[in-house]
């Protein structure tokens, strides 16, 4: 049975005035495209060149867009944030939560990346580094059942839901981008990454109920223990 044609396969044929004819197809303007190279060394360098996402612009000089401003991850975010905010109208809140995640974890870790140096790798490491990150704002931190028993802890890490959450926005520009057509990513680097499993309740948190209950236990108990002390002196 003949394979399915592999469109991300550039294919090298010979022609008969001794040239080298590379073909592949060209996500970015969705078309198949060819070029002619002198000798098959020029064409096995183009193939490597496009197998490697690499920046065909000196191949092909008369396509090549000055004005394209995605270089790394964080153009690529920033017309990501743009498309949802003018495109798909996702709320402010959302959005809010967005640029917080990536301006305080996601961009210091790759924002400076290319586009075309992108690895999986990179998330994997971010994933790593968040592990030891801590709260930087009262409103991340949780009322949970424990609290009475707290001491103020500076060294609490962030939960494990929030770092998936962190996690989650980079994959879904990555995703995003990739599924464009024409694509901004012919290859998605994080497609494979696999987003940490969460309980589905990592803390019992009060009710009101039993807010006032437990604090009316400890005032009882804390008011027996004062009269026993009384009765002993």
């Amino acid at each position: 049975m003949k394979s399915k044609y592999d469109k991300r396969e550039p294919k090298i044929q010979e022609s008969r005035w001794g040239t080298w004819r590379v073909r592949f197809y060209d996500f970015t303007h969705d078309a198949h495209r060819e070029k002619h190279c002198s000798t098959k060394t020029e064409a096995e360098n183009l193939r490597r060149a496009i197998l490697a996402d690499d920046d065909l612009s000196q191949w092909f000089p008369e396509n090549f867009d000055p004005n394209d401003t995605i270089k790394n991850f964080e153009d690529l975010a920033n017309r990501w944030l743009d498309n949802g905010e003018n495109v798909r109208r996702i709320s402010v809140s959302c959005l809010q939560t967005y640029r917080c995640h990536l301006s305080h974890h996601i961009l210091p870790a790759f924002g400076s990346v290319l586009l075309k140096k992108l690895k999986l790798d990179h998330i994997e490491q971010l994933a790593k580094e968040i592990r030891t990150k801590v709260p930087m704002t009262q409103s991340y931190k949780a009322v949970r059942k424990n609290r009475w028993d707290e001491i103020e802890n500076s060294g609490e890490t962030l939960s494990l839901s929030y770092q998936r959450e962190i996690l989650t926005v980079a994959c879904m520009i990555t995703t995003w981008a990739s599924k464009r057509r024409p694509p901004l990513l012919f290859i998605n680097p994080f497609e494979t990454f696999k987003l940490p499993e969460t309980p589905d309740h990592l803390y019992d948190y009060w009710k009101l109920e039993d807010e006032d209950l437990e604090e009316g236990t400890k005032r009882r108990q804390h008011g027996t223990i004062m009269w026993d002390e009384r009765r002993r002196s």
